[in-house]
């Protein structure tokens, strides 16, 4: 998102830098485990949009991101293997849509007043509602949970070890 500062030997707005700002669906999760093992959860869901663009100084072009953002904080106490449902995080929109007449709507559609008698705009609110189900699992040294995600799902940066010319052929030697 860009910095802005007013020049004060010209008066005009002016962009000085960027921060970062988040888009998306952003999930904090901290788990805490007590004595008996059961799990404390803190949980953060965070919806970030960019709703639209605000001018600040039509002359240069200057304008302002305006963000839309929901979130909600809760902490809940579960045992190994349960599941934690959070919902609530809605999100109301109007769409408009126009319908048309096949051929005769497309050709008149755009026609001042003629148009209106082969096409239809119509105005409607959308609910939206993002819901996220946890299962916690406690897991202990070695041990693999079989529900939980196989490694070939997870992402993880592959690294690998170039080997040197003379490495391998003080390799081969040995094996001589």
């Amino acid at each position: 998102m860009p910095k802005y500062e007013r020049n004060s030997s010209t008066g005009k707005m002016e962009i000085t830098g960027y921060d970062p700002h988040d888009l998306g669906i952003i999930l904090k999760v901290t788990p805490h485990i007590n004595d008996v093992n059961e799990i404390v959860v803190d949980l953060e869901p965070m919806i970030t949009d960019l709703l639209r663009y605000d001018t600040l100084d039509a002359t240069s072009g200057i304008v302002a991101p305006v963000f839309s953002m929901r979130s909600a904080k809760t902490q809940v106490m579960i045992k190994d293997a349960q599941t934690i449902f959070i919902g609530g995080l809605i999100k109301e929109n109007n769409v408009d849509t126009r319908t048309k007449l096949p051929f005769i709507g497309d050709v008149l559609s755009d026609v001042p007043y003629l148009g209106l008698l082969f096409s239809h705009k119509a105005t409607t609110k959308q609910k939206t509602e993002l819901i996220f189900f946890i299962t916690v699992n406690l897991m202990s040294g070695d041990q693999e949970i079989k529900s939980s995600p196989k490694s070939e799902n997870i992402y993880s940066p592959a690294f690998t070890m170039m080997k040197t010319p003379e490495k391998l052929s003080k390799k081969k030697e040995n094996t001589r």
